[in-house]
């Protein structure tokens, strides 16, 4: 299974091939800045998370260790990733990391080992998806952005409305 990401302006007909890696790159984000993006590729039984320099090239592994992560987003200010991951206990799970010189910093578990059905809200009121990331806790909240078309901040609620992922 191969596939990489490309870039294209939309008034033009020229696209640029970002990655060329010998896996499959999907589920893009890029940093608020620009600079960056942060992208999930699946190589054999793993799917980890990679962060591509846009303007050198230069990509960089963020995450080891087999698992499933997934669903990479930037935190507003470009200094966190948030991602499900099925690292703990082989459940999936949401997380928060920083991101610096390249590196994914500092892991922490949002959720726990109590089942709950989370569904993503953003500002946008036409844009709200349900997911399902793992195991919820009750009275935290989580930001994230959308990869949409555009950025969109919003929170993880539980369906009663009440939060249910840490931060």
């Amino acid at each position: 299974m191969a596939g990489s990401l490309w870039r294209q302006k939309i008034d033009s007909t020229r696209a640029e091939q970002l990655t060329d890696a010998p896996g499959y790159d999907y589920q893009p984000d890029w940093s608020p800045d620009g600079r960056f993006i942060v992208y999930a590729s699946a190589q054999g039984e793993a799917i980890e998370l990679w962060l591509l320099d846009v303007t050198s090239g230069r990509t960089r592994q963020l995450t080891q260790g087999g698992a499933v992560n997934v669903e990479p987003r930037w935190s507003p200010d470009g200094q966190r990733v948030v991602y499900v991951s099925s690292a703990y206990h082989r459940h999936f799970h949401l997380f928060v990391a920083e991101v610096h010189e390249g590196q994914l910093n500092n892991p922490v578990r949002l959720t726990e080992e109590t089942r709950a059905h989370c569904r993503a809200i953003t500002t946008a009121p036409t844009t709200t998806r349900s997911i399902r990331p793992g195991h919820a806790t009750a009275r935290r909240s989580c930001s994230f952005q959308s990869g949409s078309h555009s950025r969109h901040r919003g929170i993880l609620a539980r369906a009663g409305g009440s939060g249910c992922a840490g931060g």
